[in-house]
């Protein structure tokens, strides 16, 4: 039988989701409540929009799984970072939509928030 993990041996391998953690709170329960009630879209829309974009999941998590099976250690590294990168602006486009296209700001703002997400959490997550 194995050893068991120590608290820190734990604690460094959880560190990581909590930058991940924070944002999706802030995503599946404030950011409806804000596009509907300061931005002005219709419930119905602000649902379909961030479903839509969920959705994208069911492509995207697969595929990059599939690829990050096969790839370097380098090449997981270079994914982590590329998707922080990809992130920040969707973060910034979801929080500051643009006033002439809210709802196409909500739903590619998502849909790169949850690209982005995938590409940090897949390499991270174990397989």
């Amino acid at each position: 039988m194995s050893q068991p993990l120590s608290r820190q041996a734990l604690f460094s391998y959880a560190l990581p989701a909590l930058p991940l953690a924070v944002p999706t709170v802030a995503i599946y329960i404030l950011l409806p409540t804000y596009y509907v009630e300061e931005i002005g879209l219709p419930l119905l829309l602000t649902g379909l929009l961030l479903m839509l974009a969920r959705l994208s999941d069911v492509i995207t998590d697969p595929l990059i799984g599939r690829w990050l099976d096969f790839a370097s250690p380098r090449q997981f590294k270079t994914t982590l970072a590329i998707g922080g990168l990809i992130c920040i602006p969707s973060l910034g486009l979801l929080i500051h939509p643009l006033a002439s296209a809210p709802a196409l700001s909500l739903l590619f703002g998502a849909l790169f928030l949850y690209l982005g997400w995938t590409l940090v959490q897949v390499p991270i997550l174990p397989g």
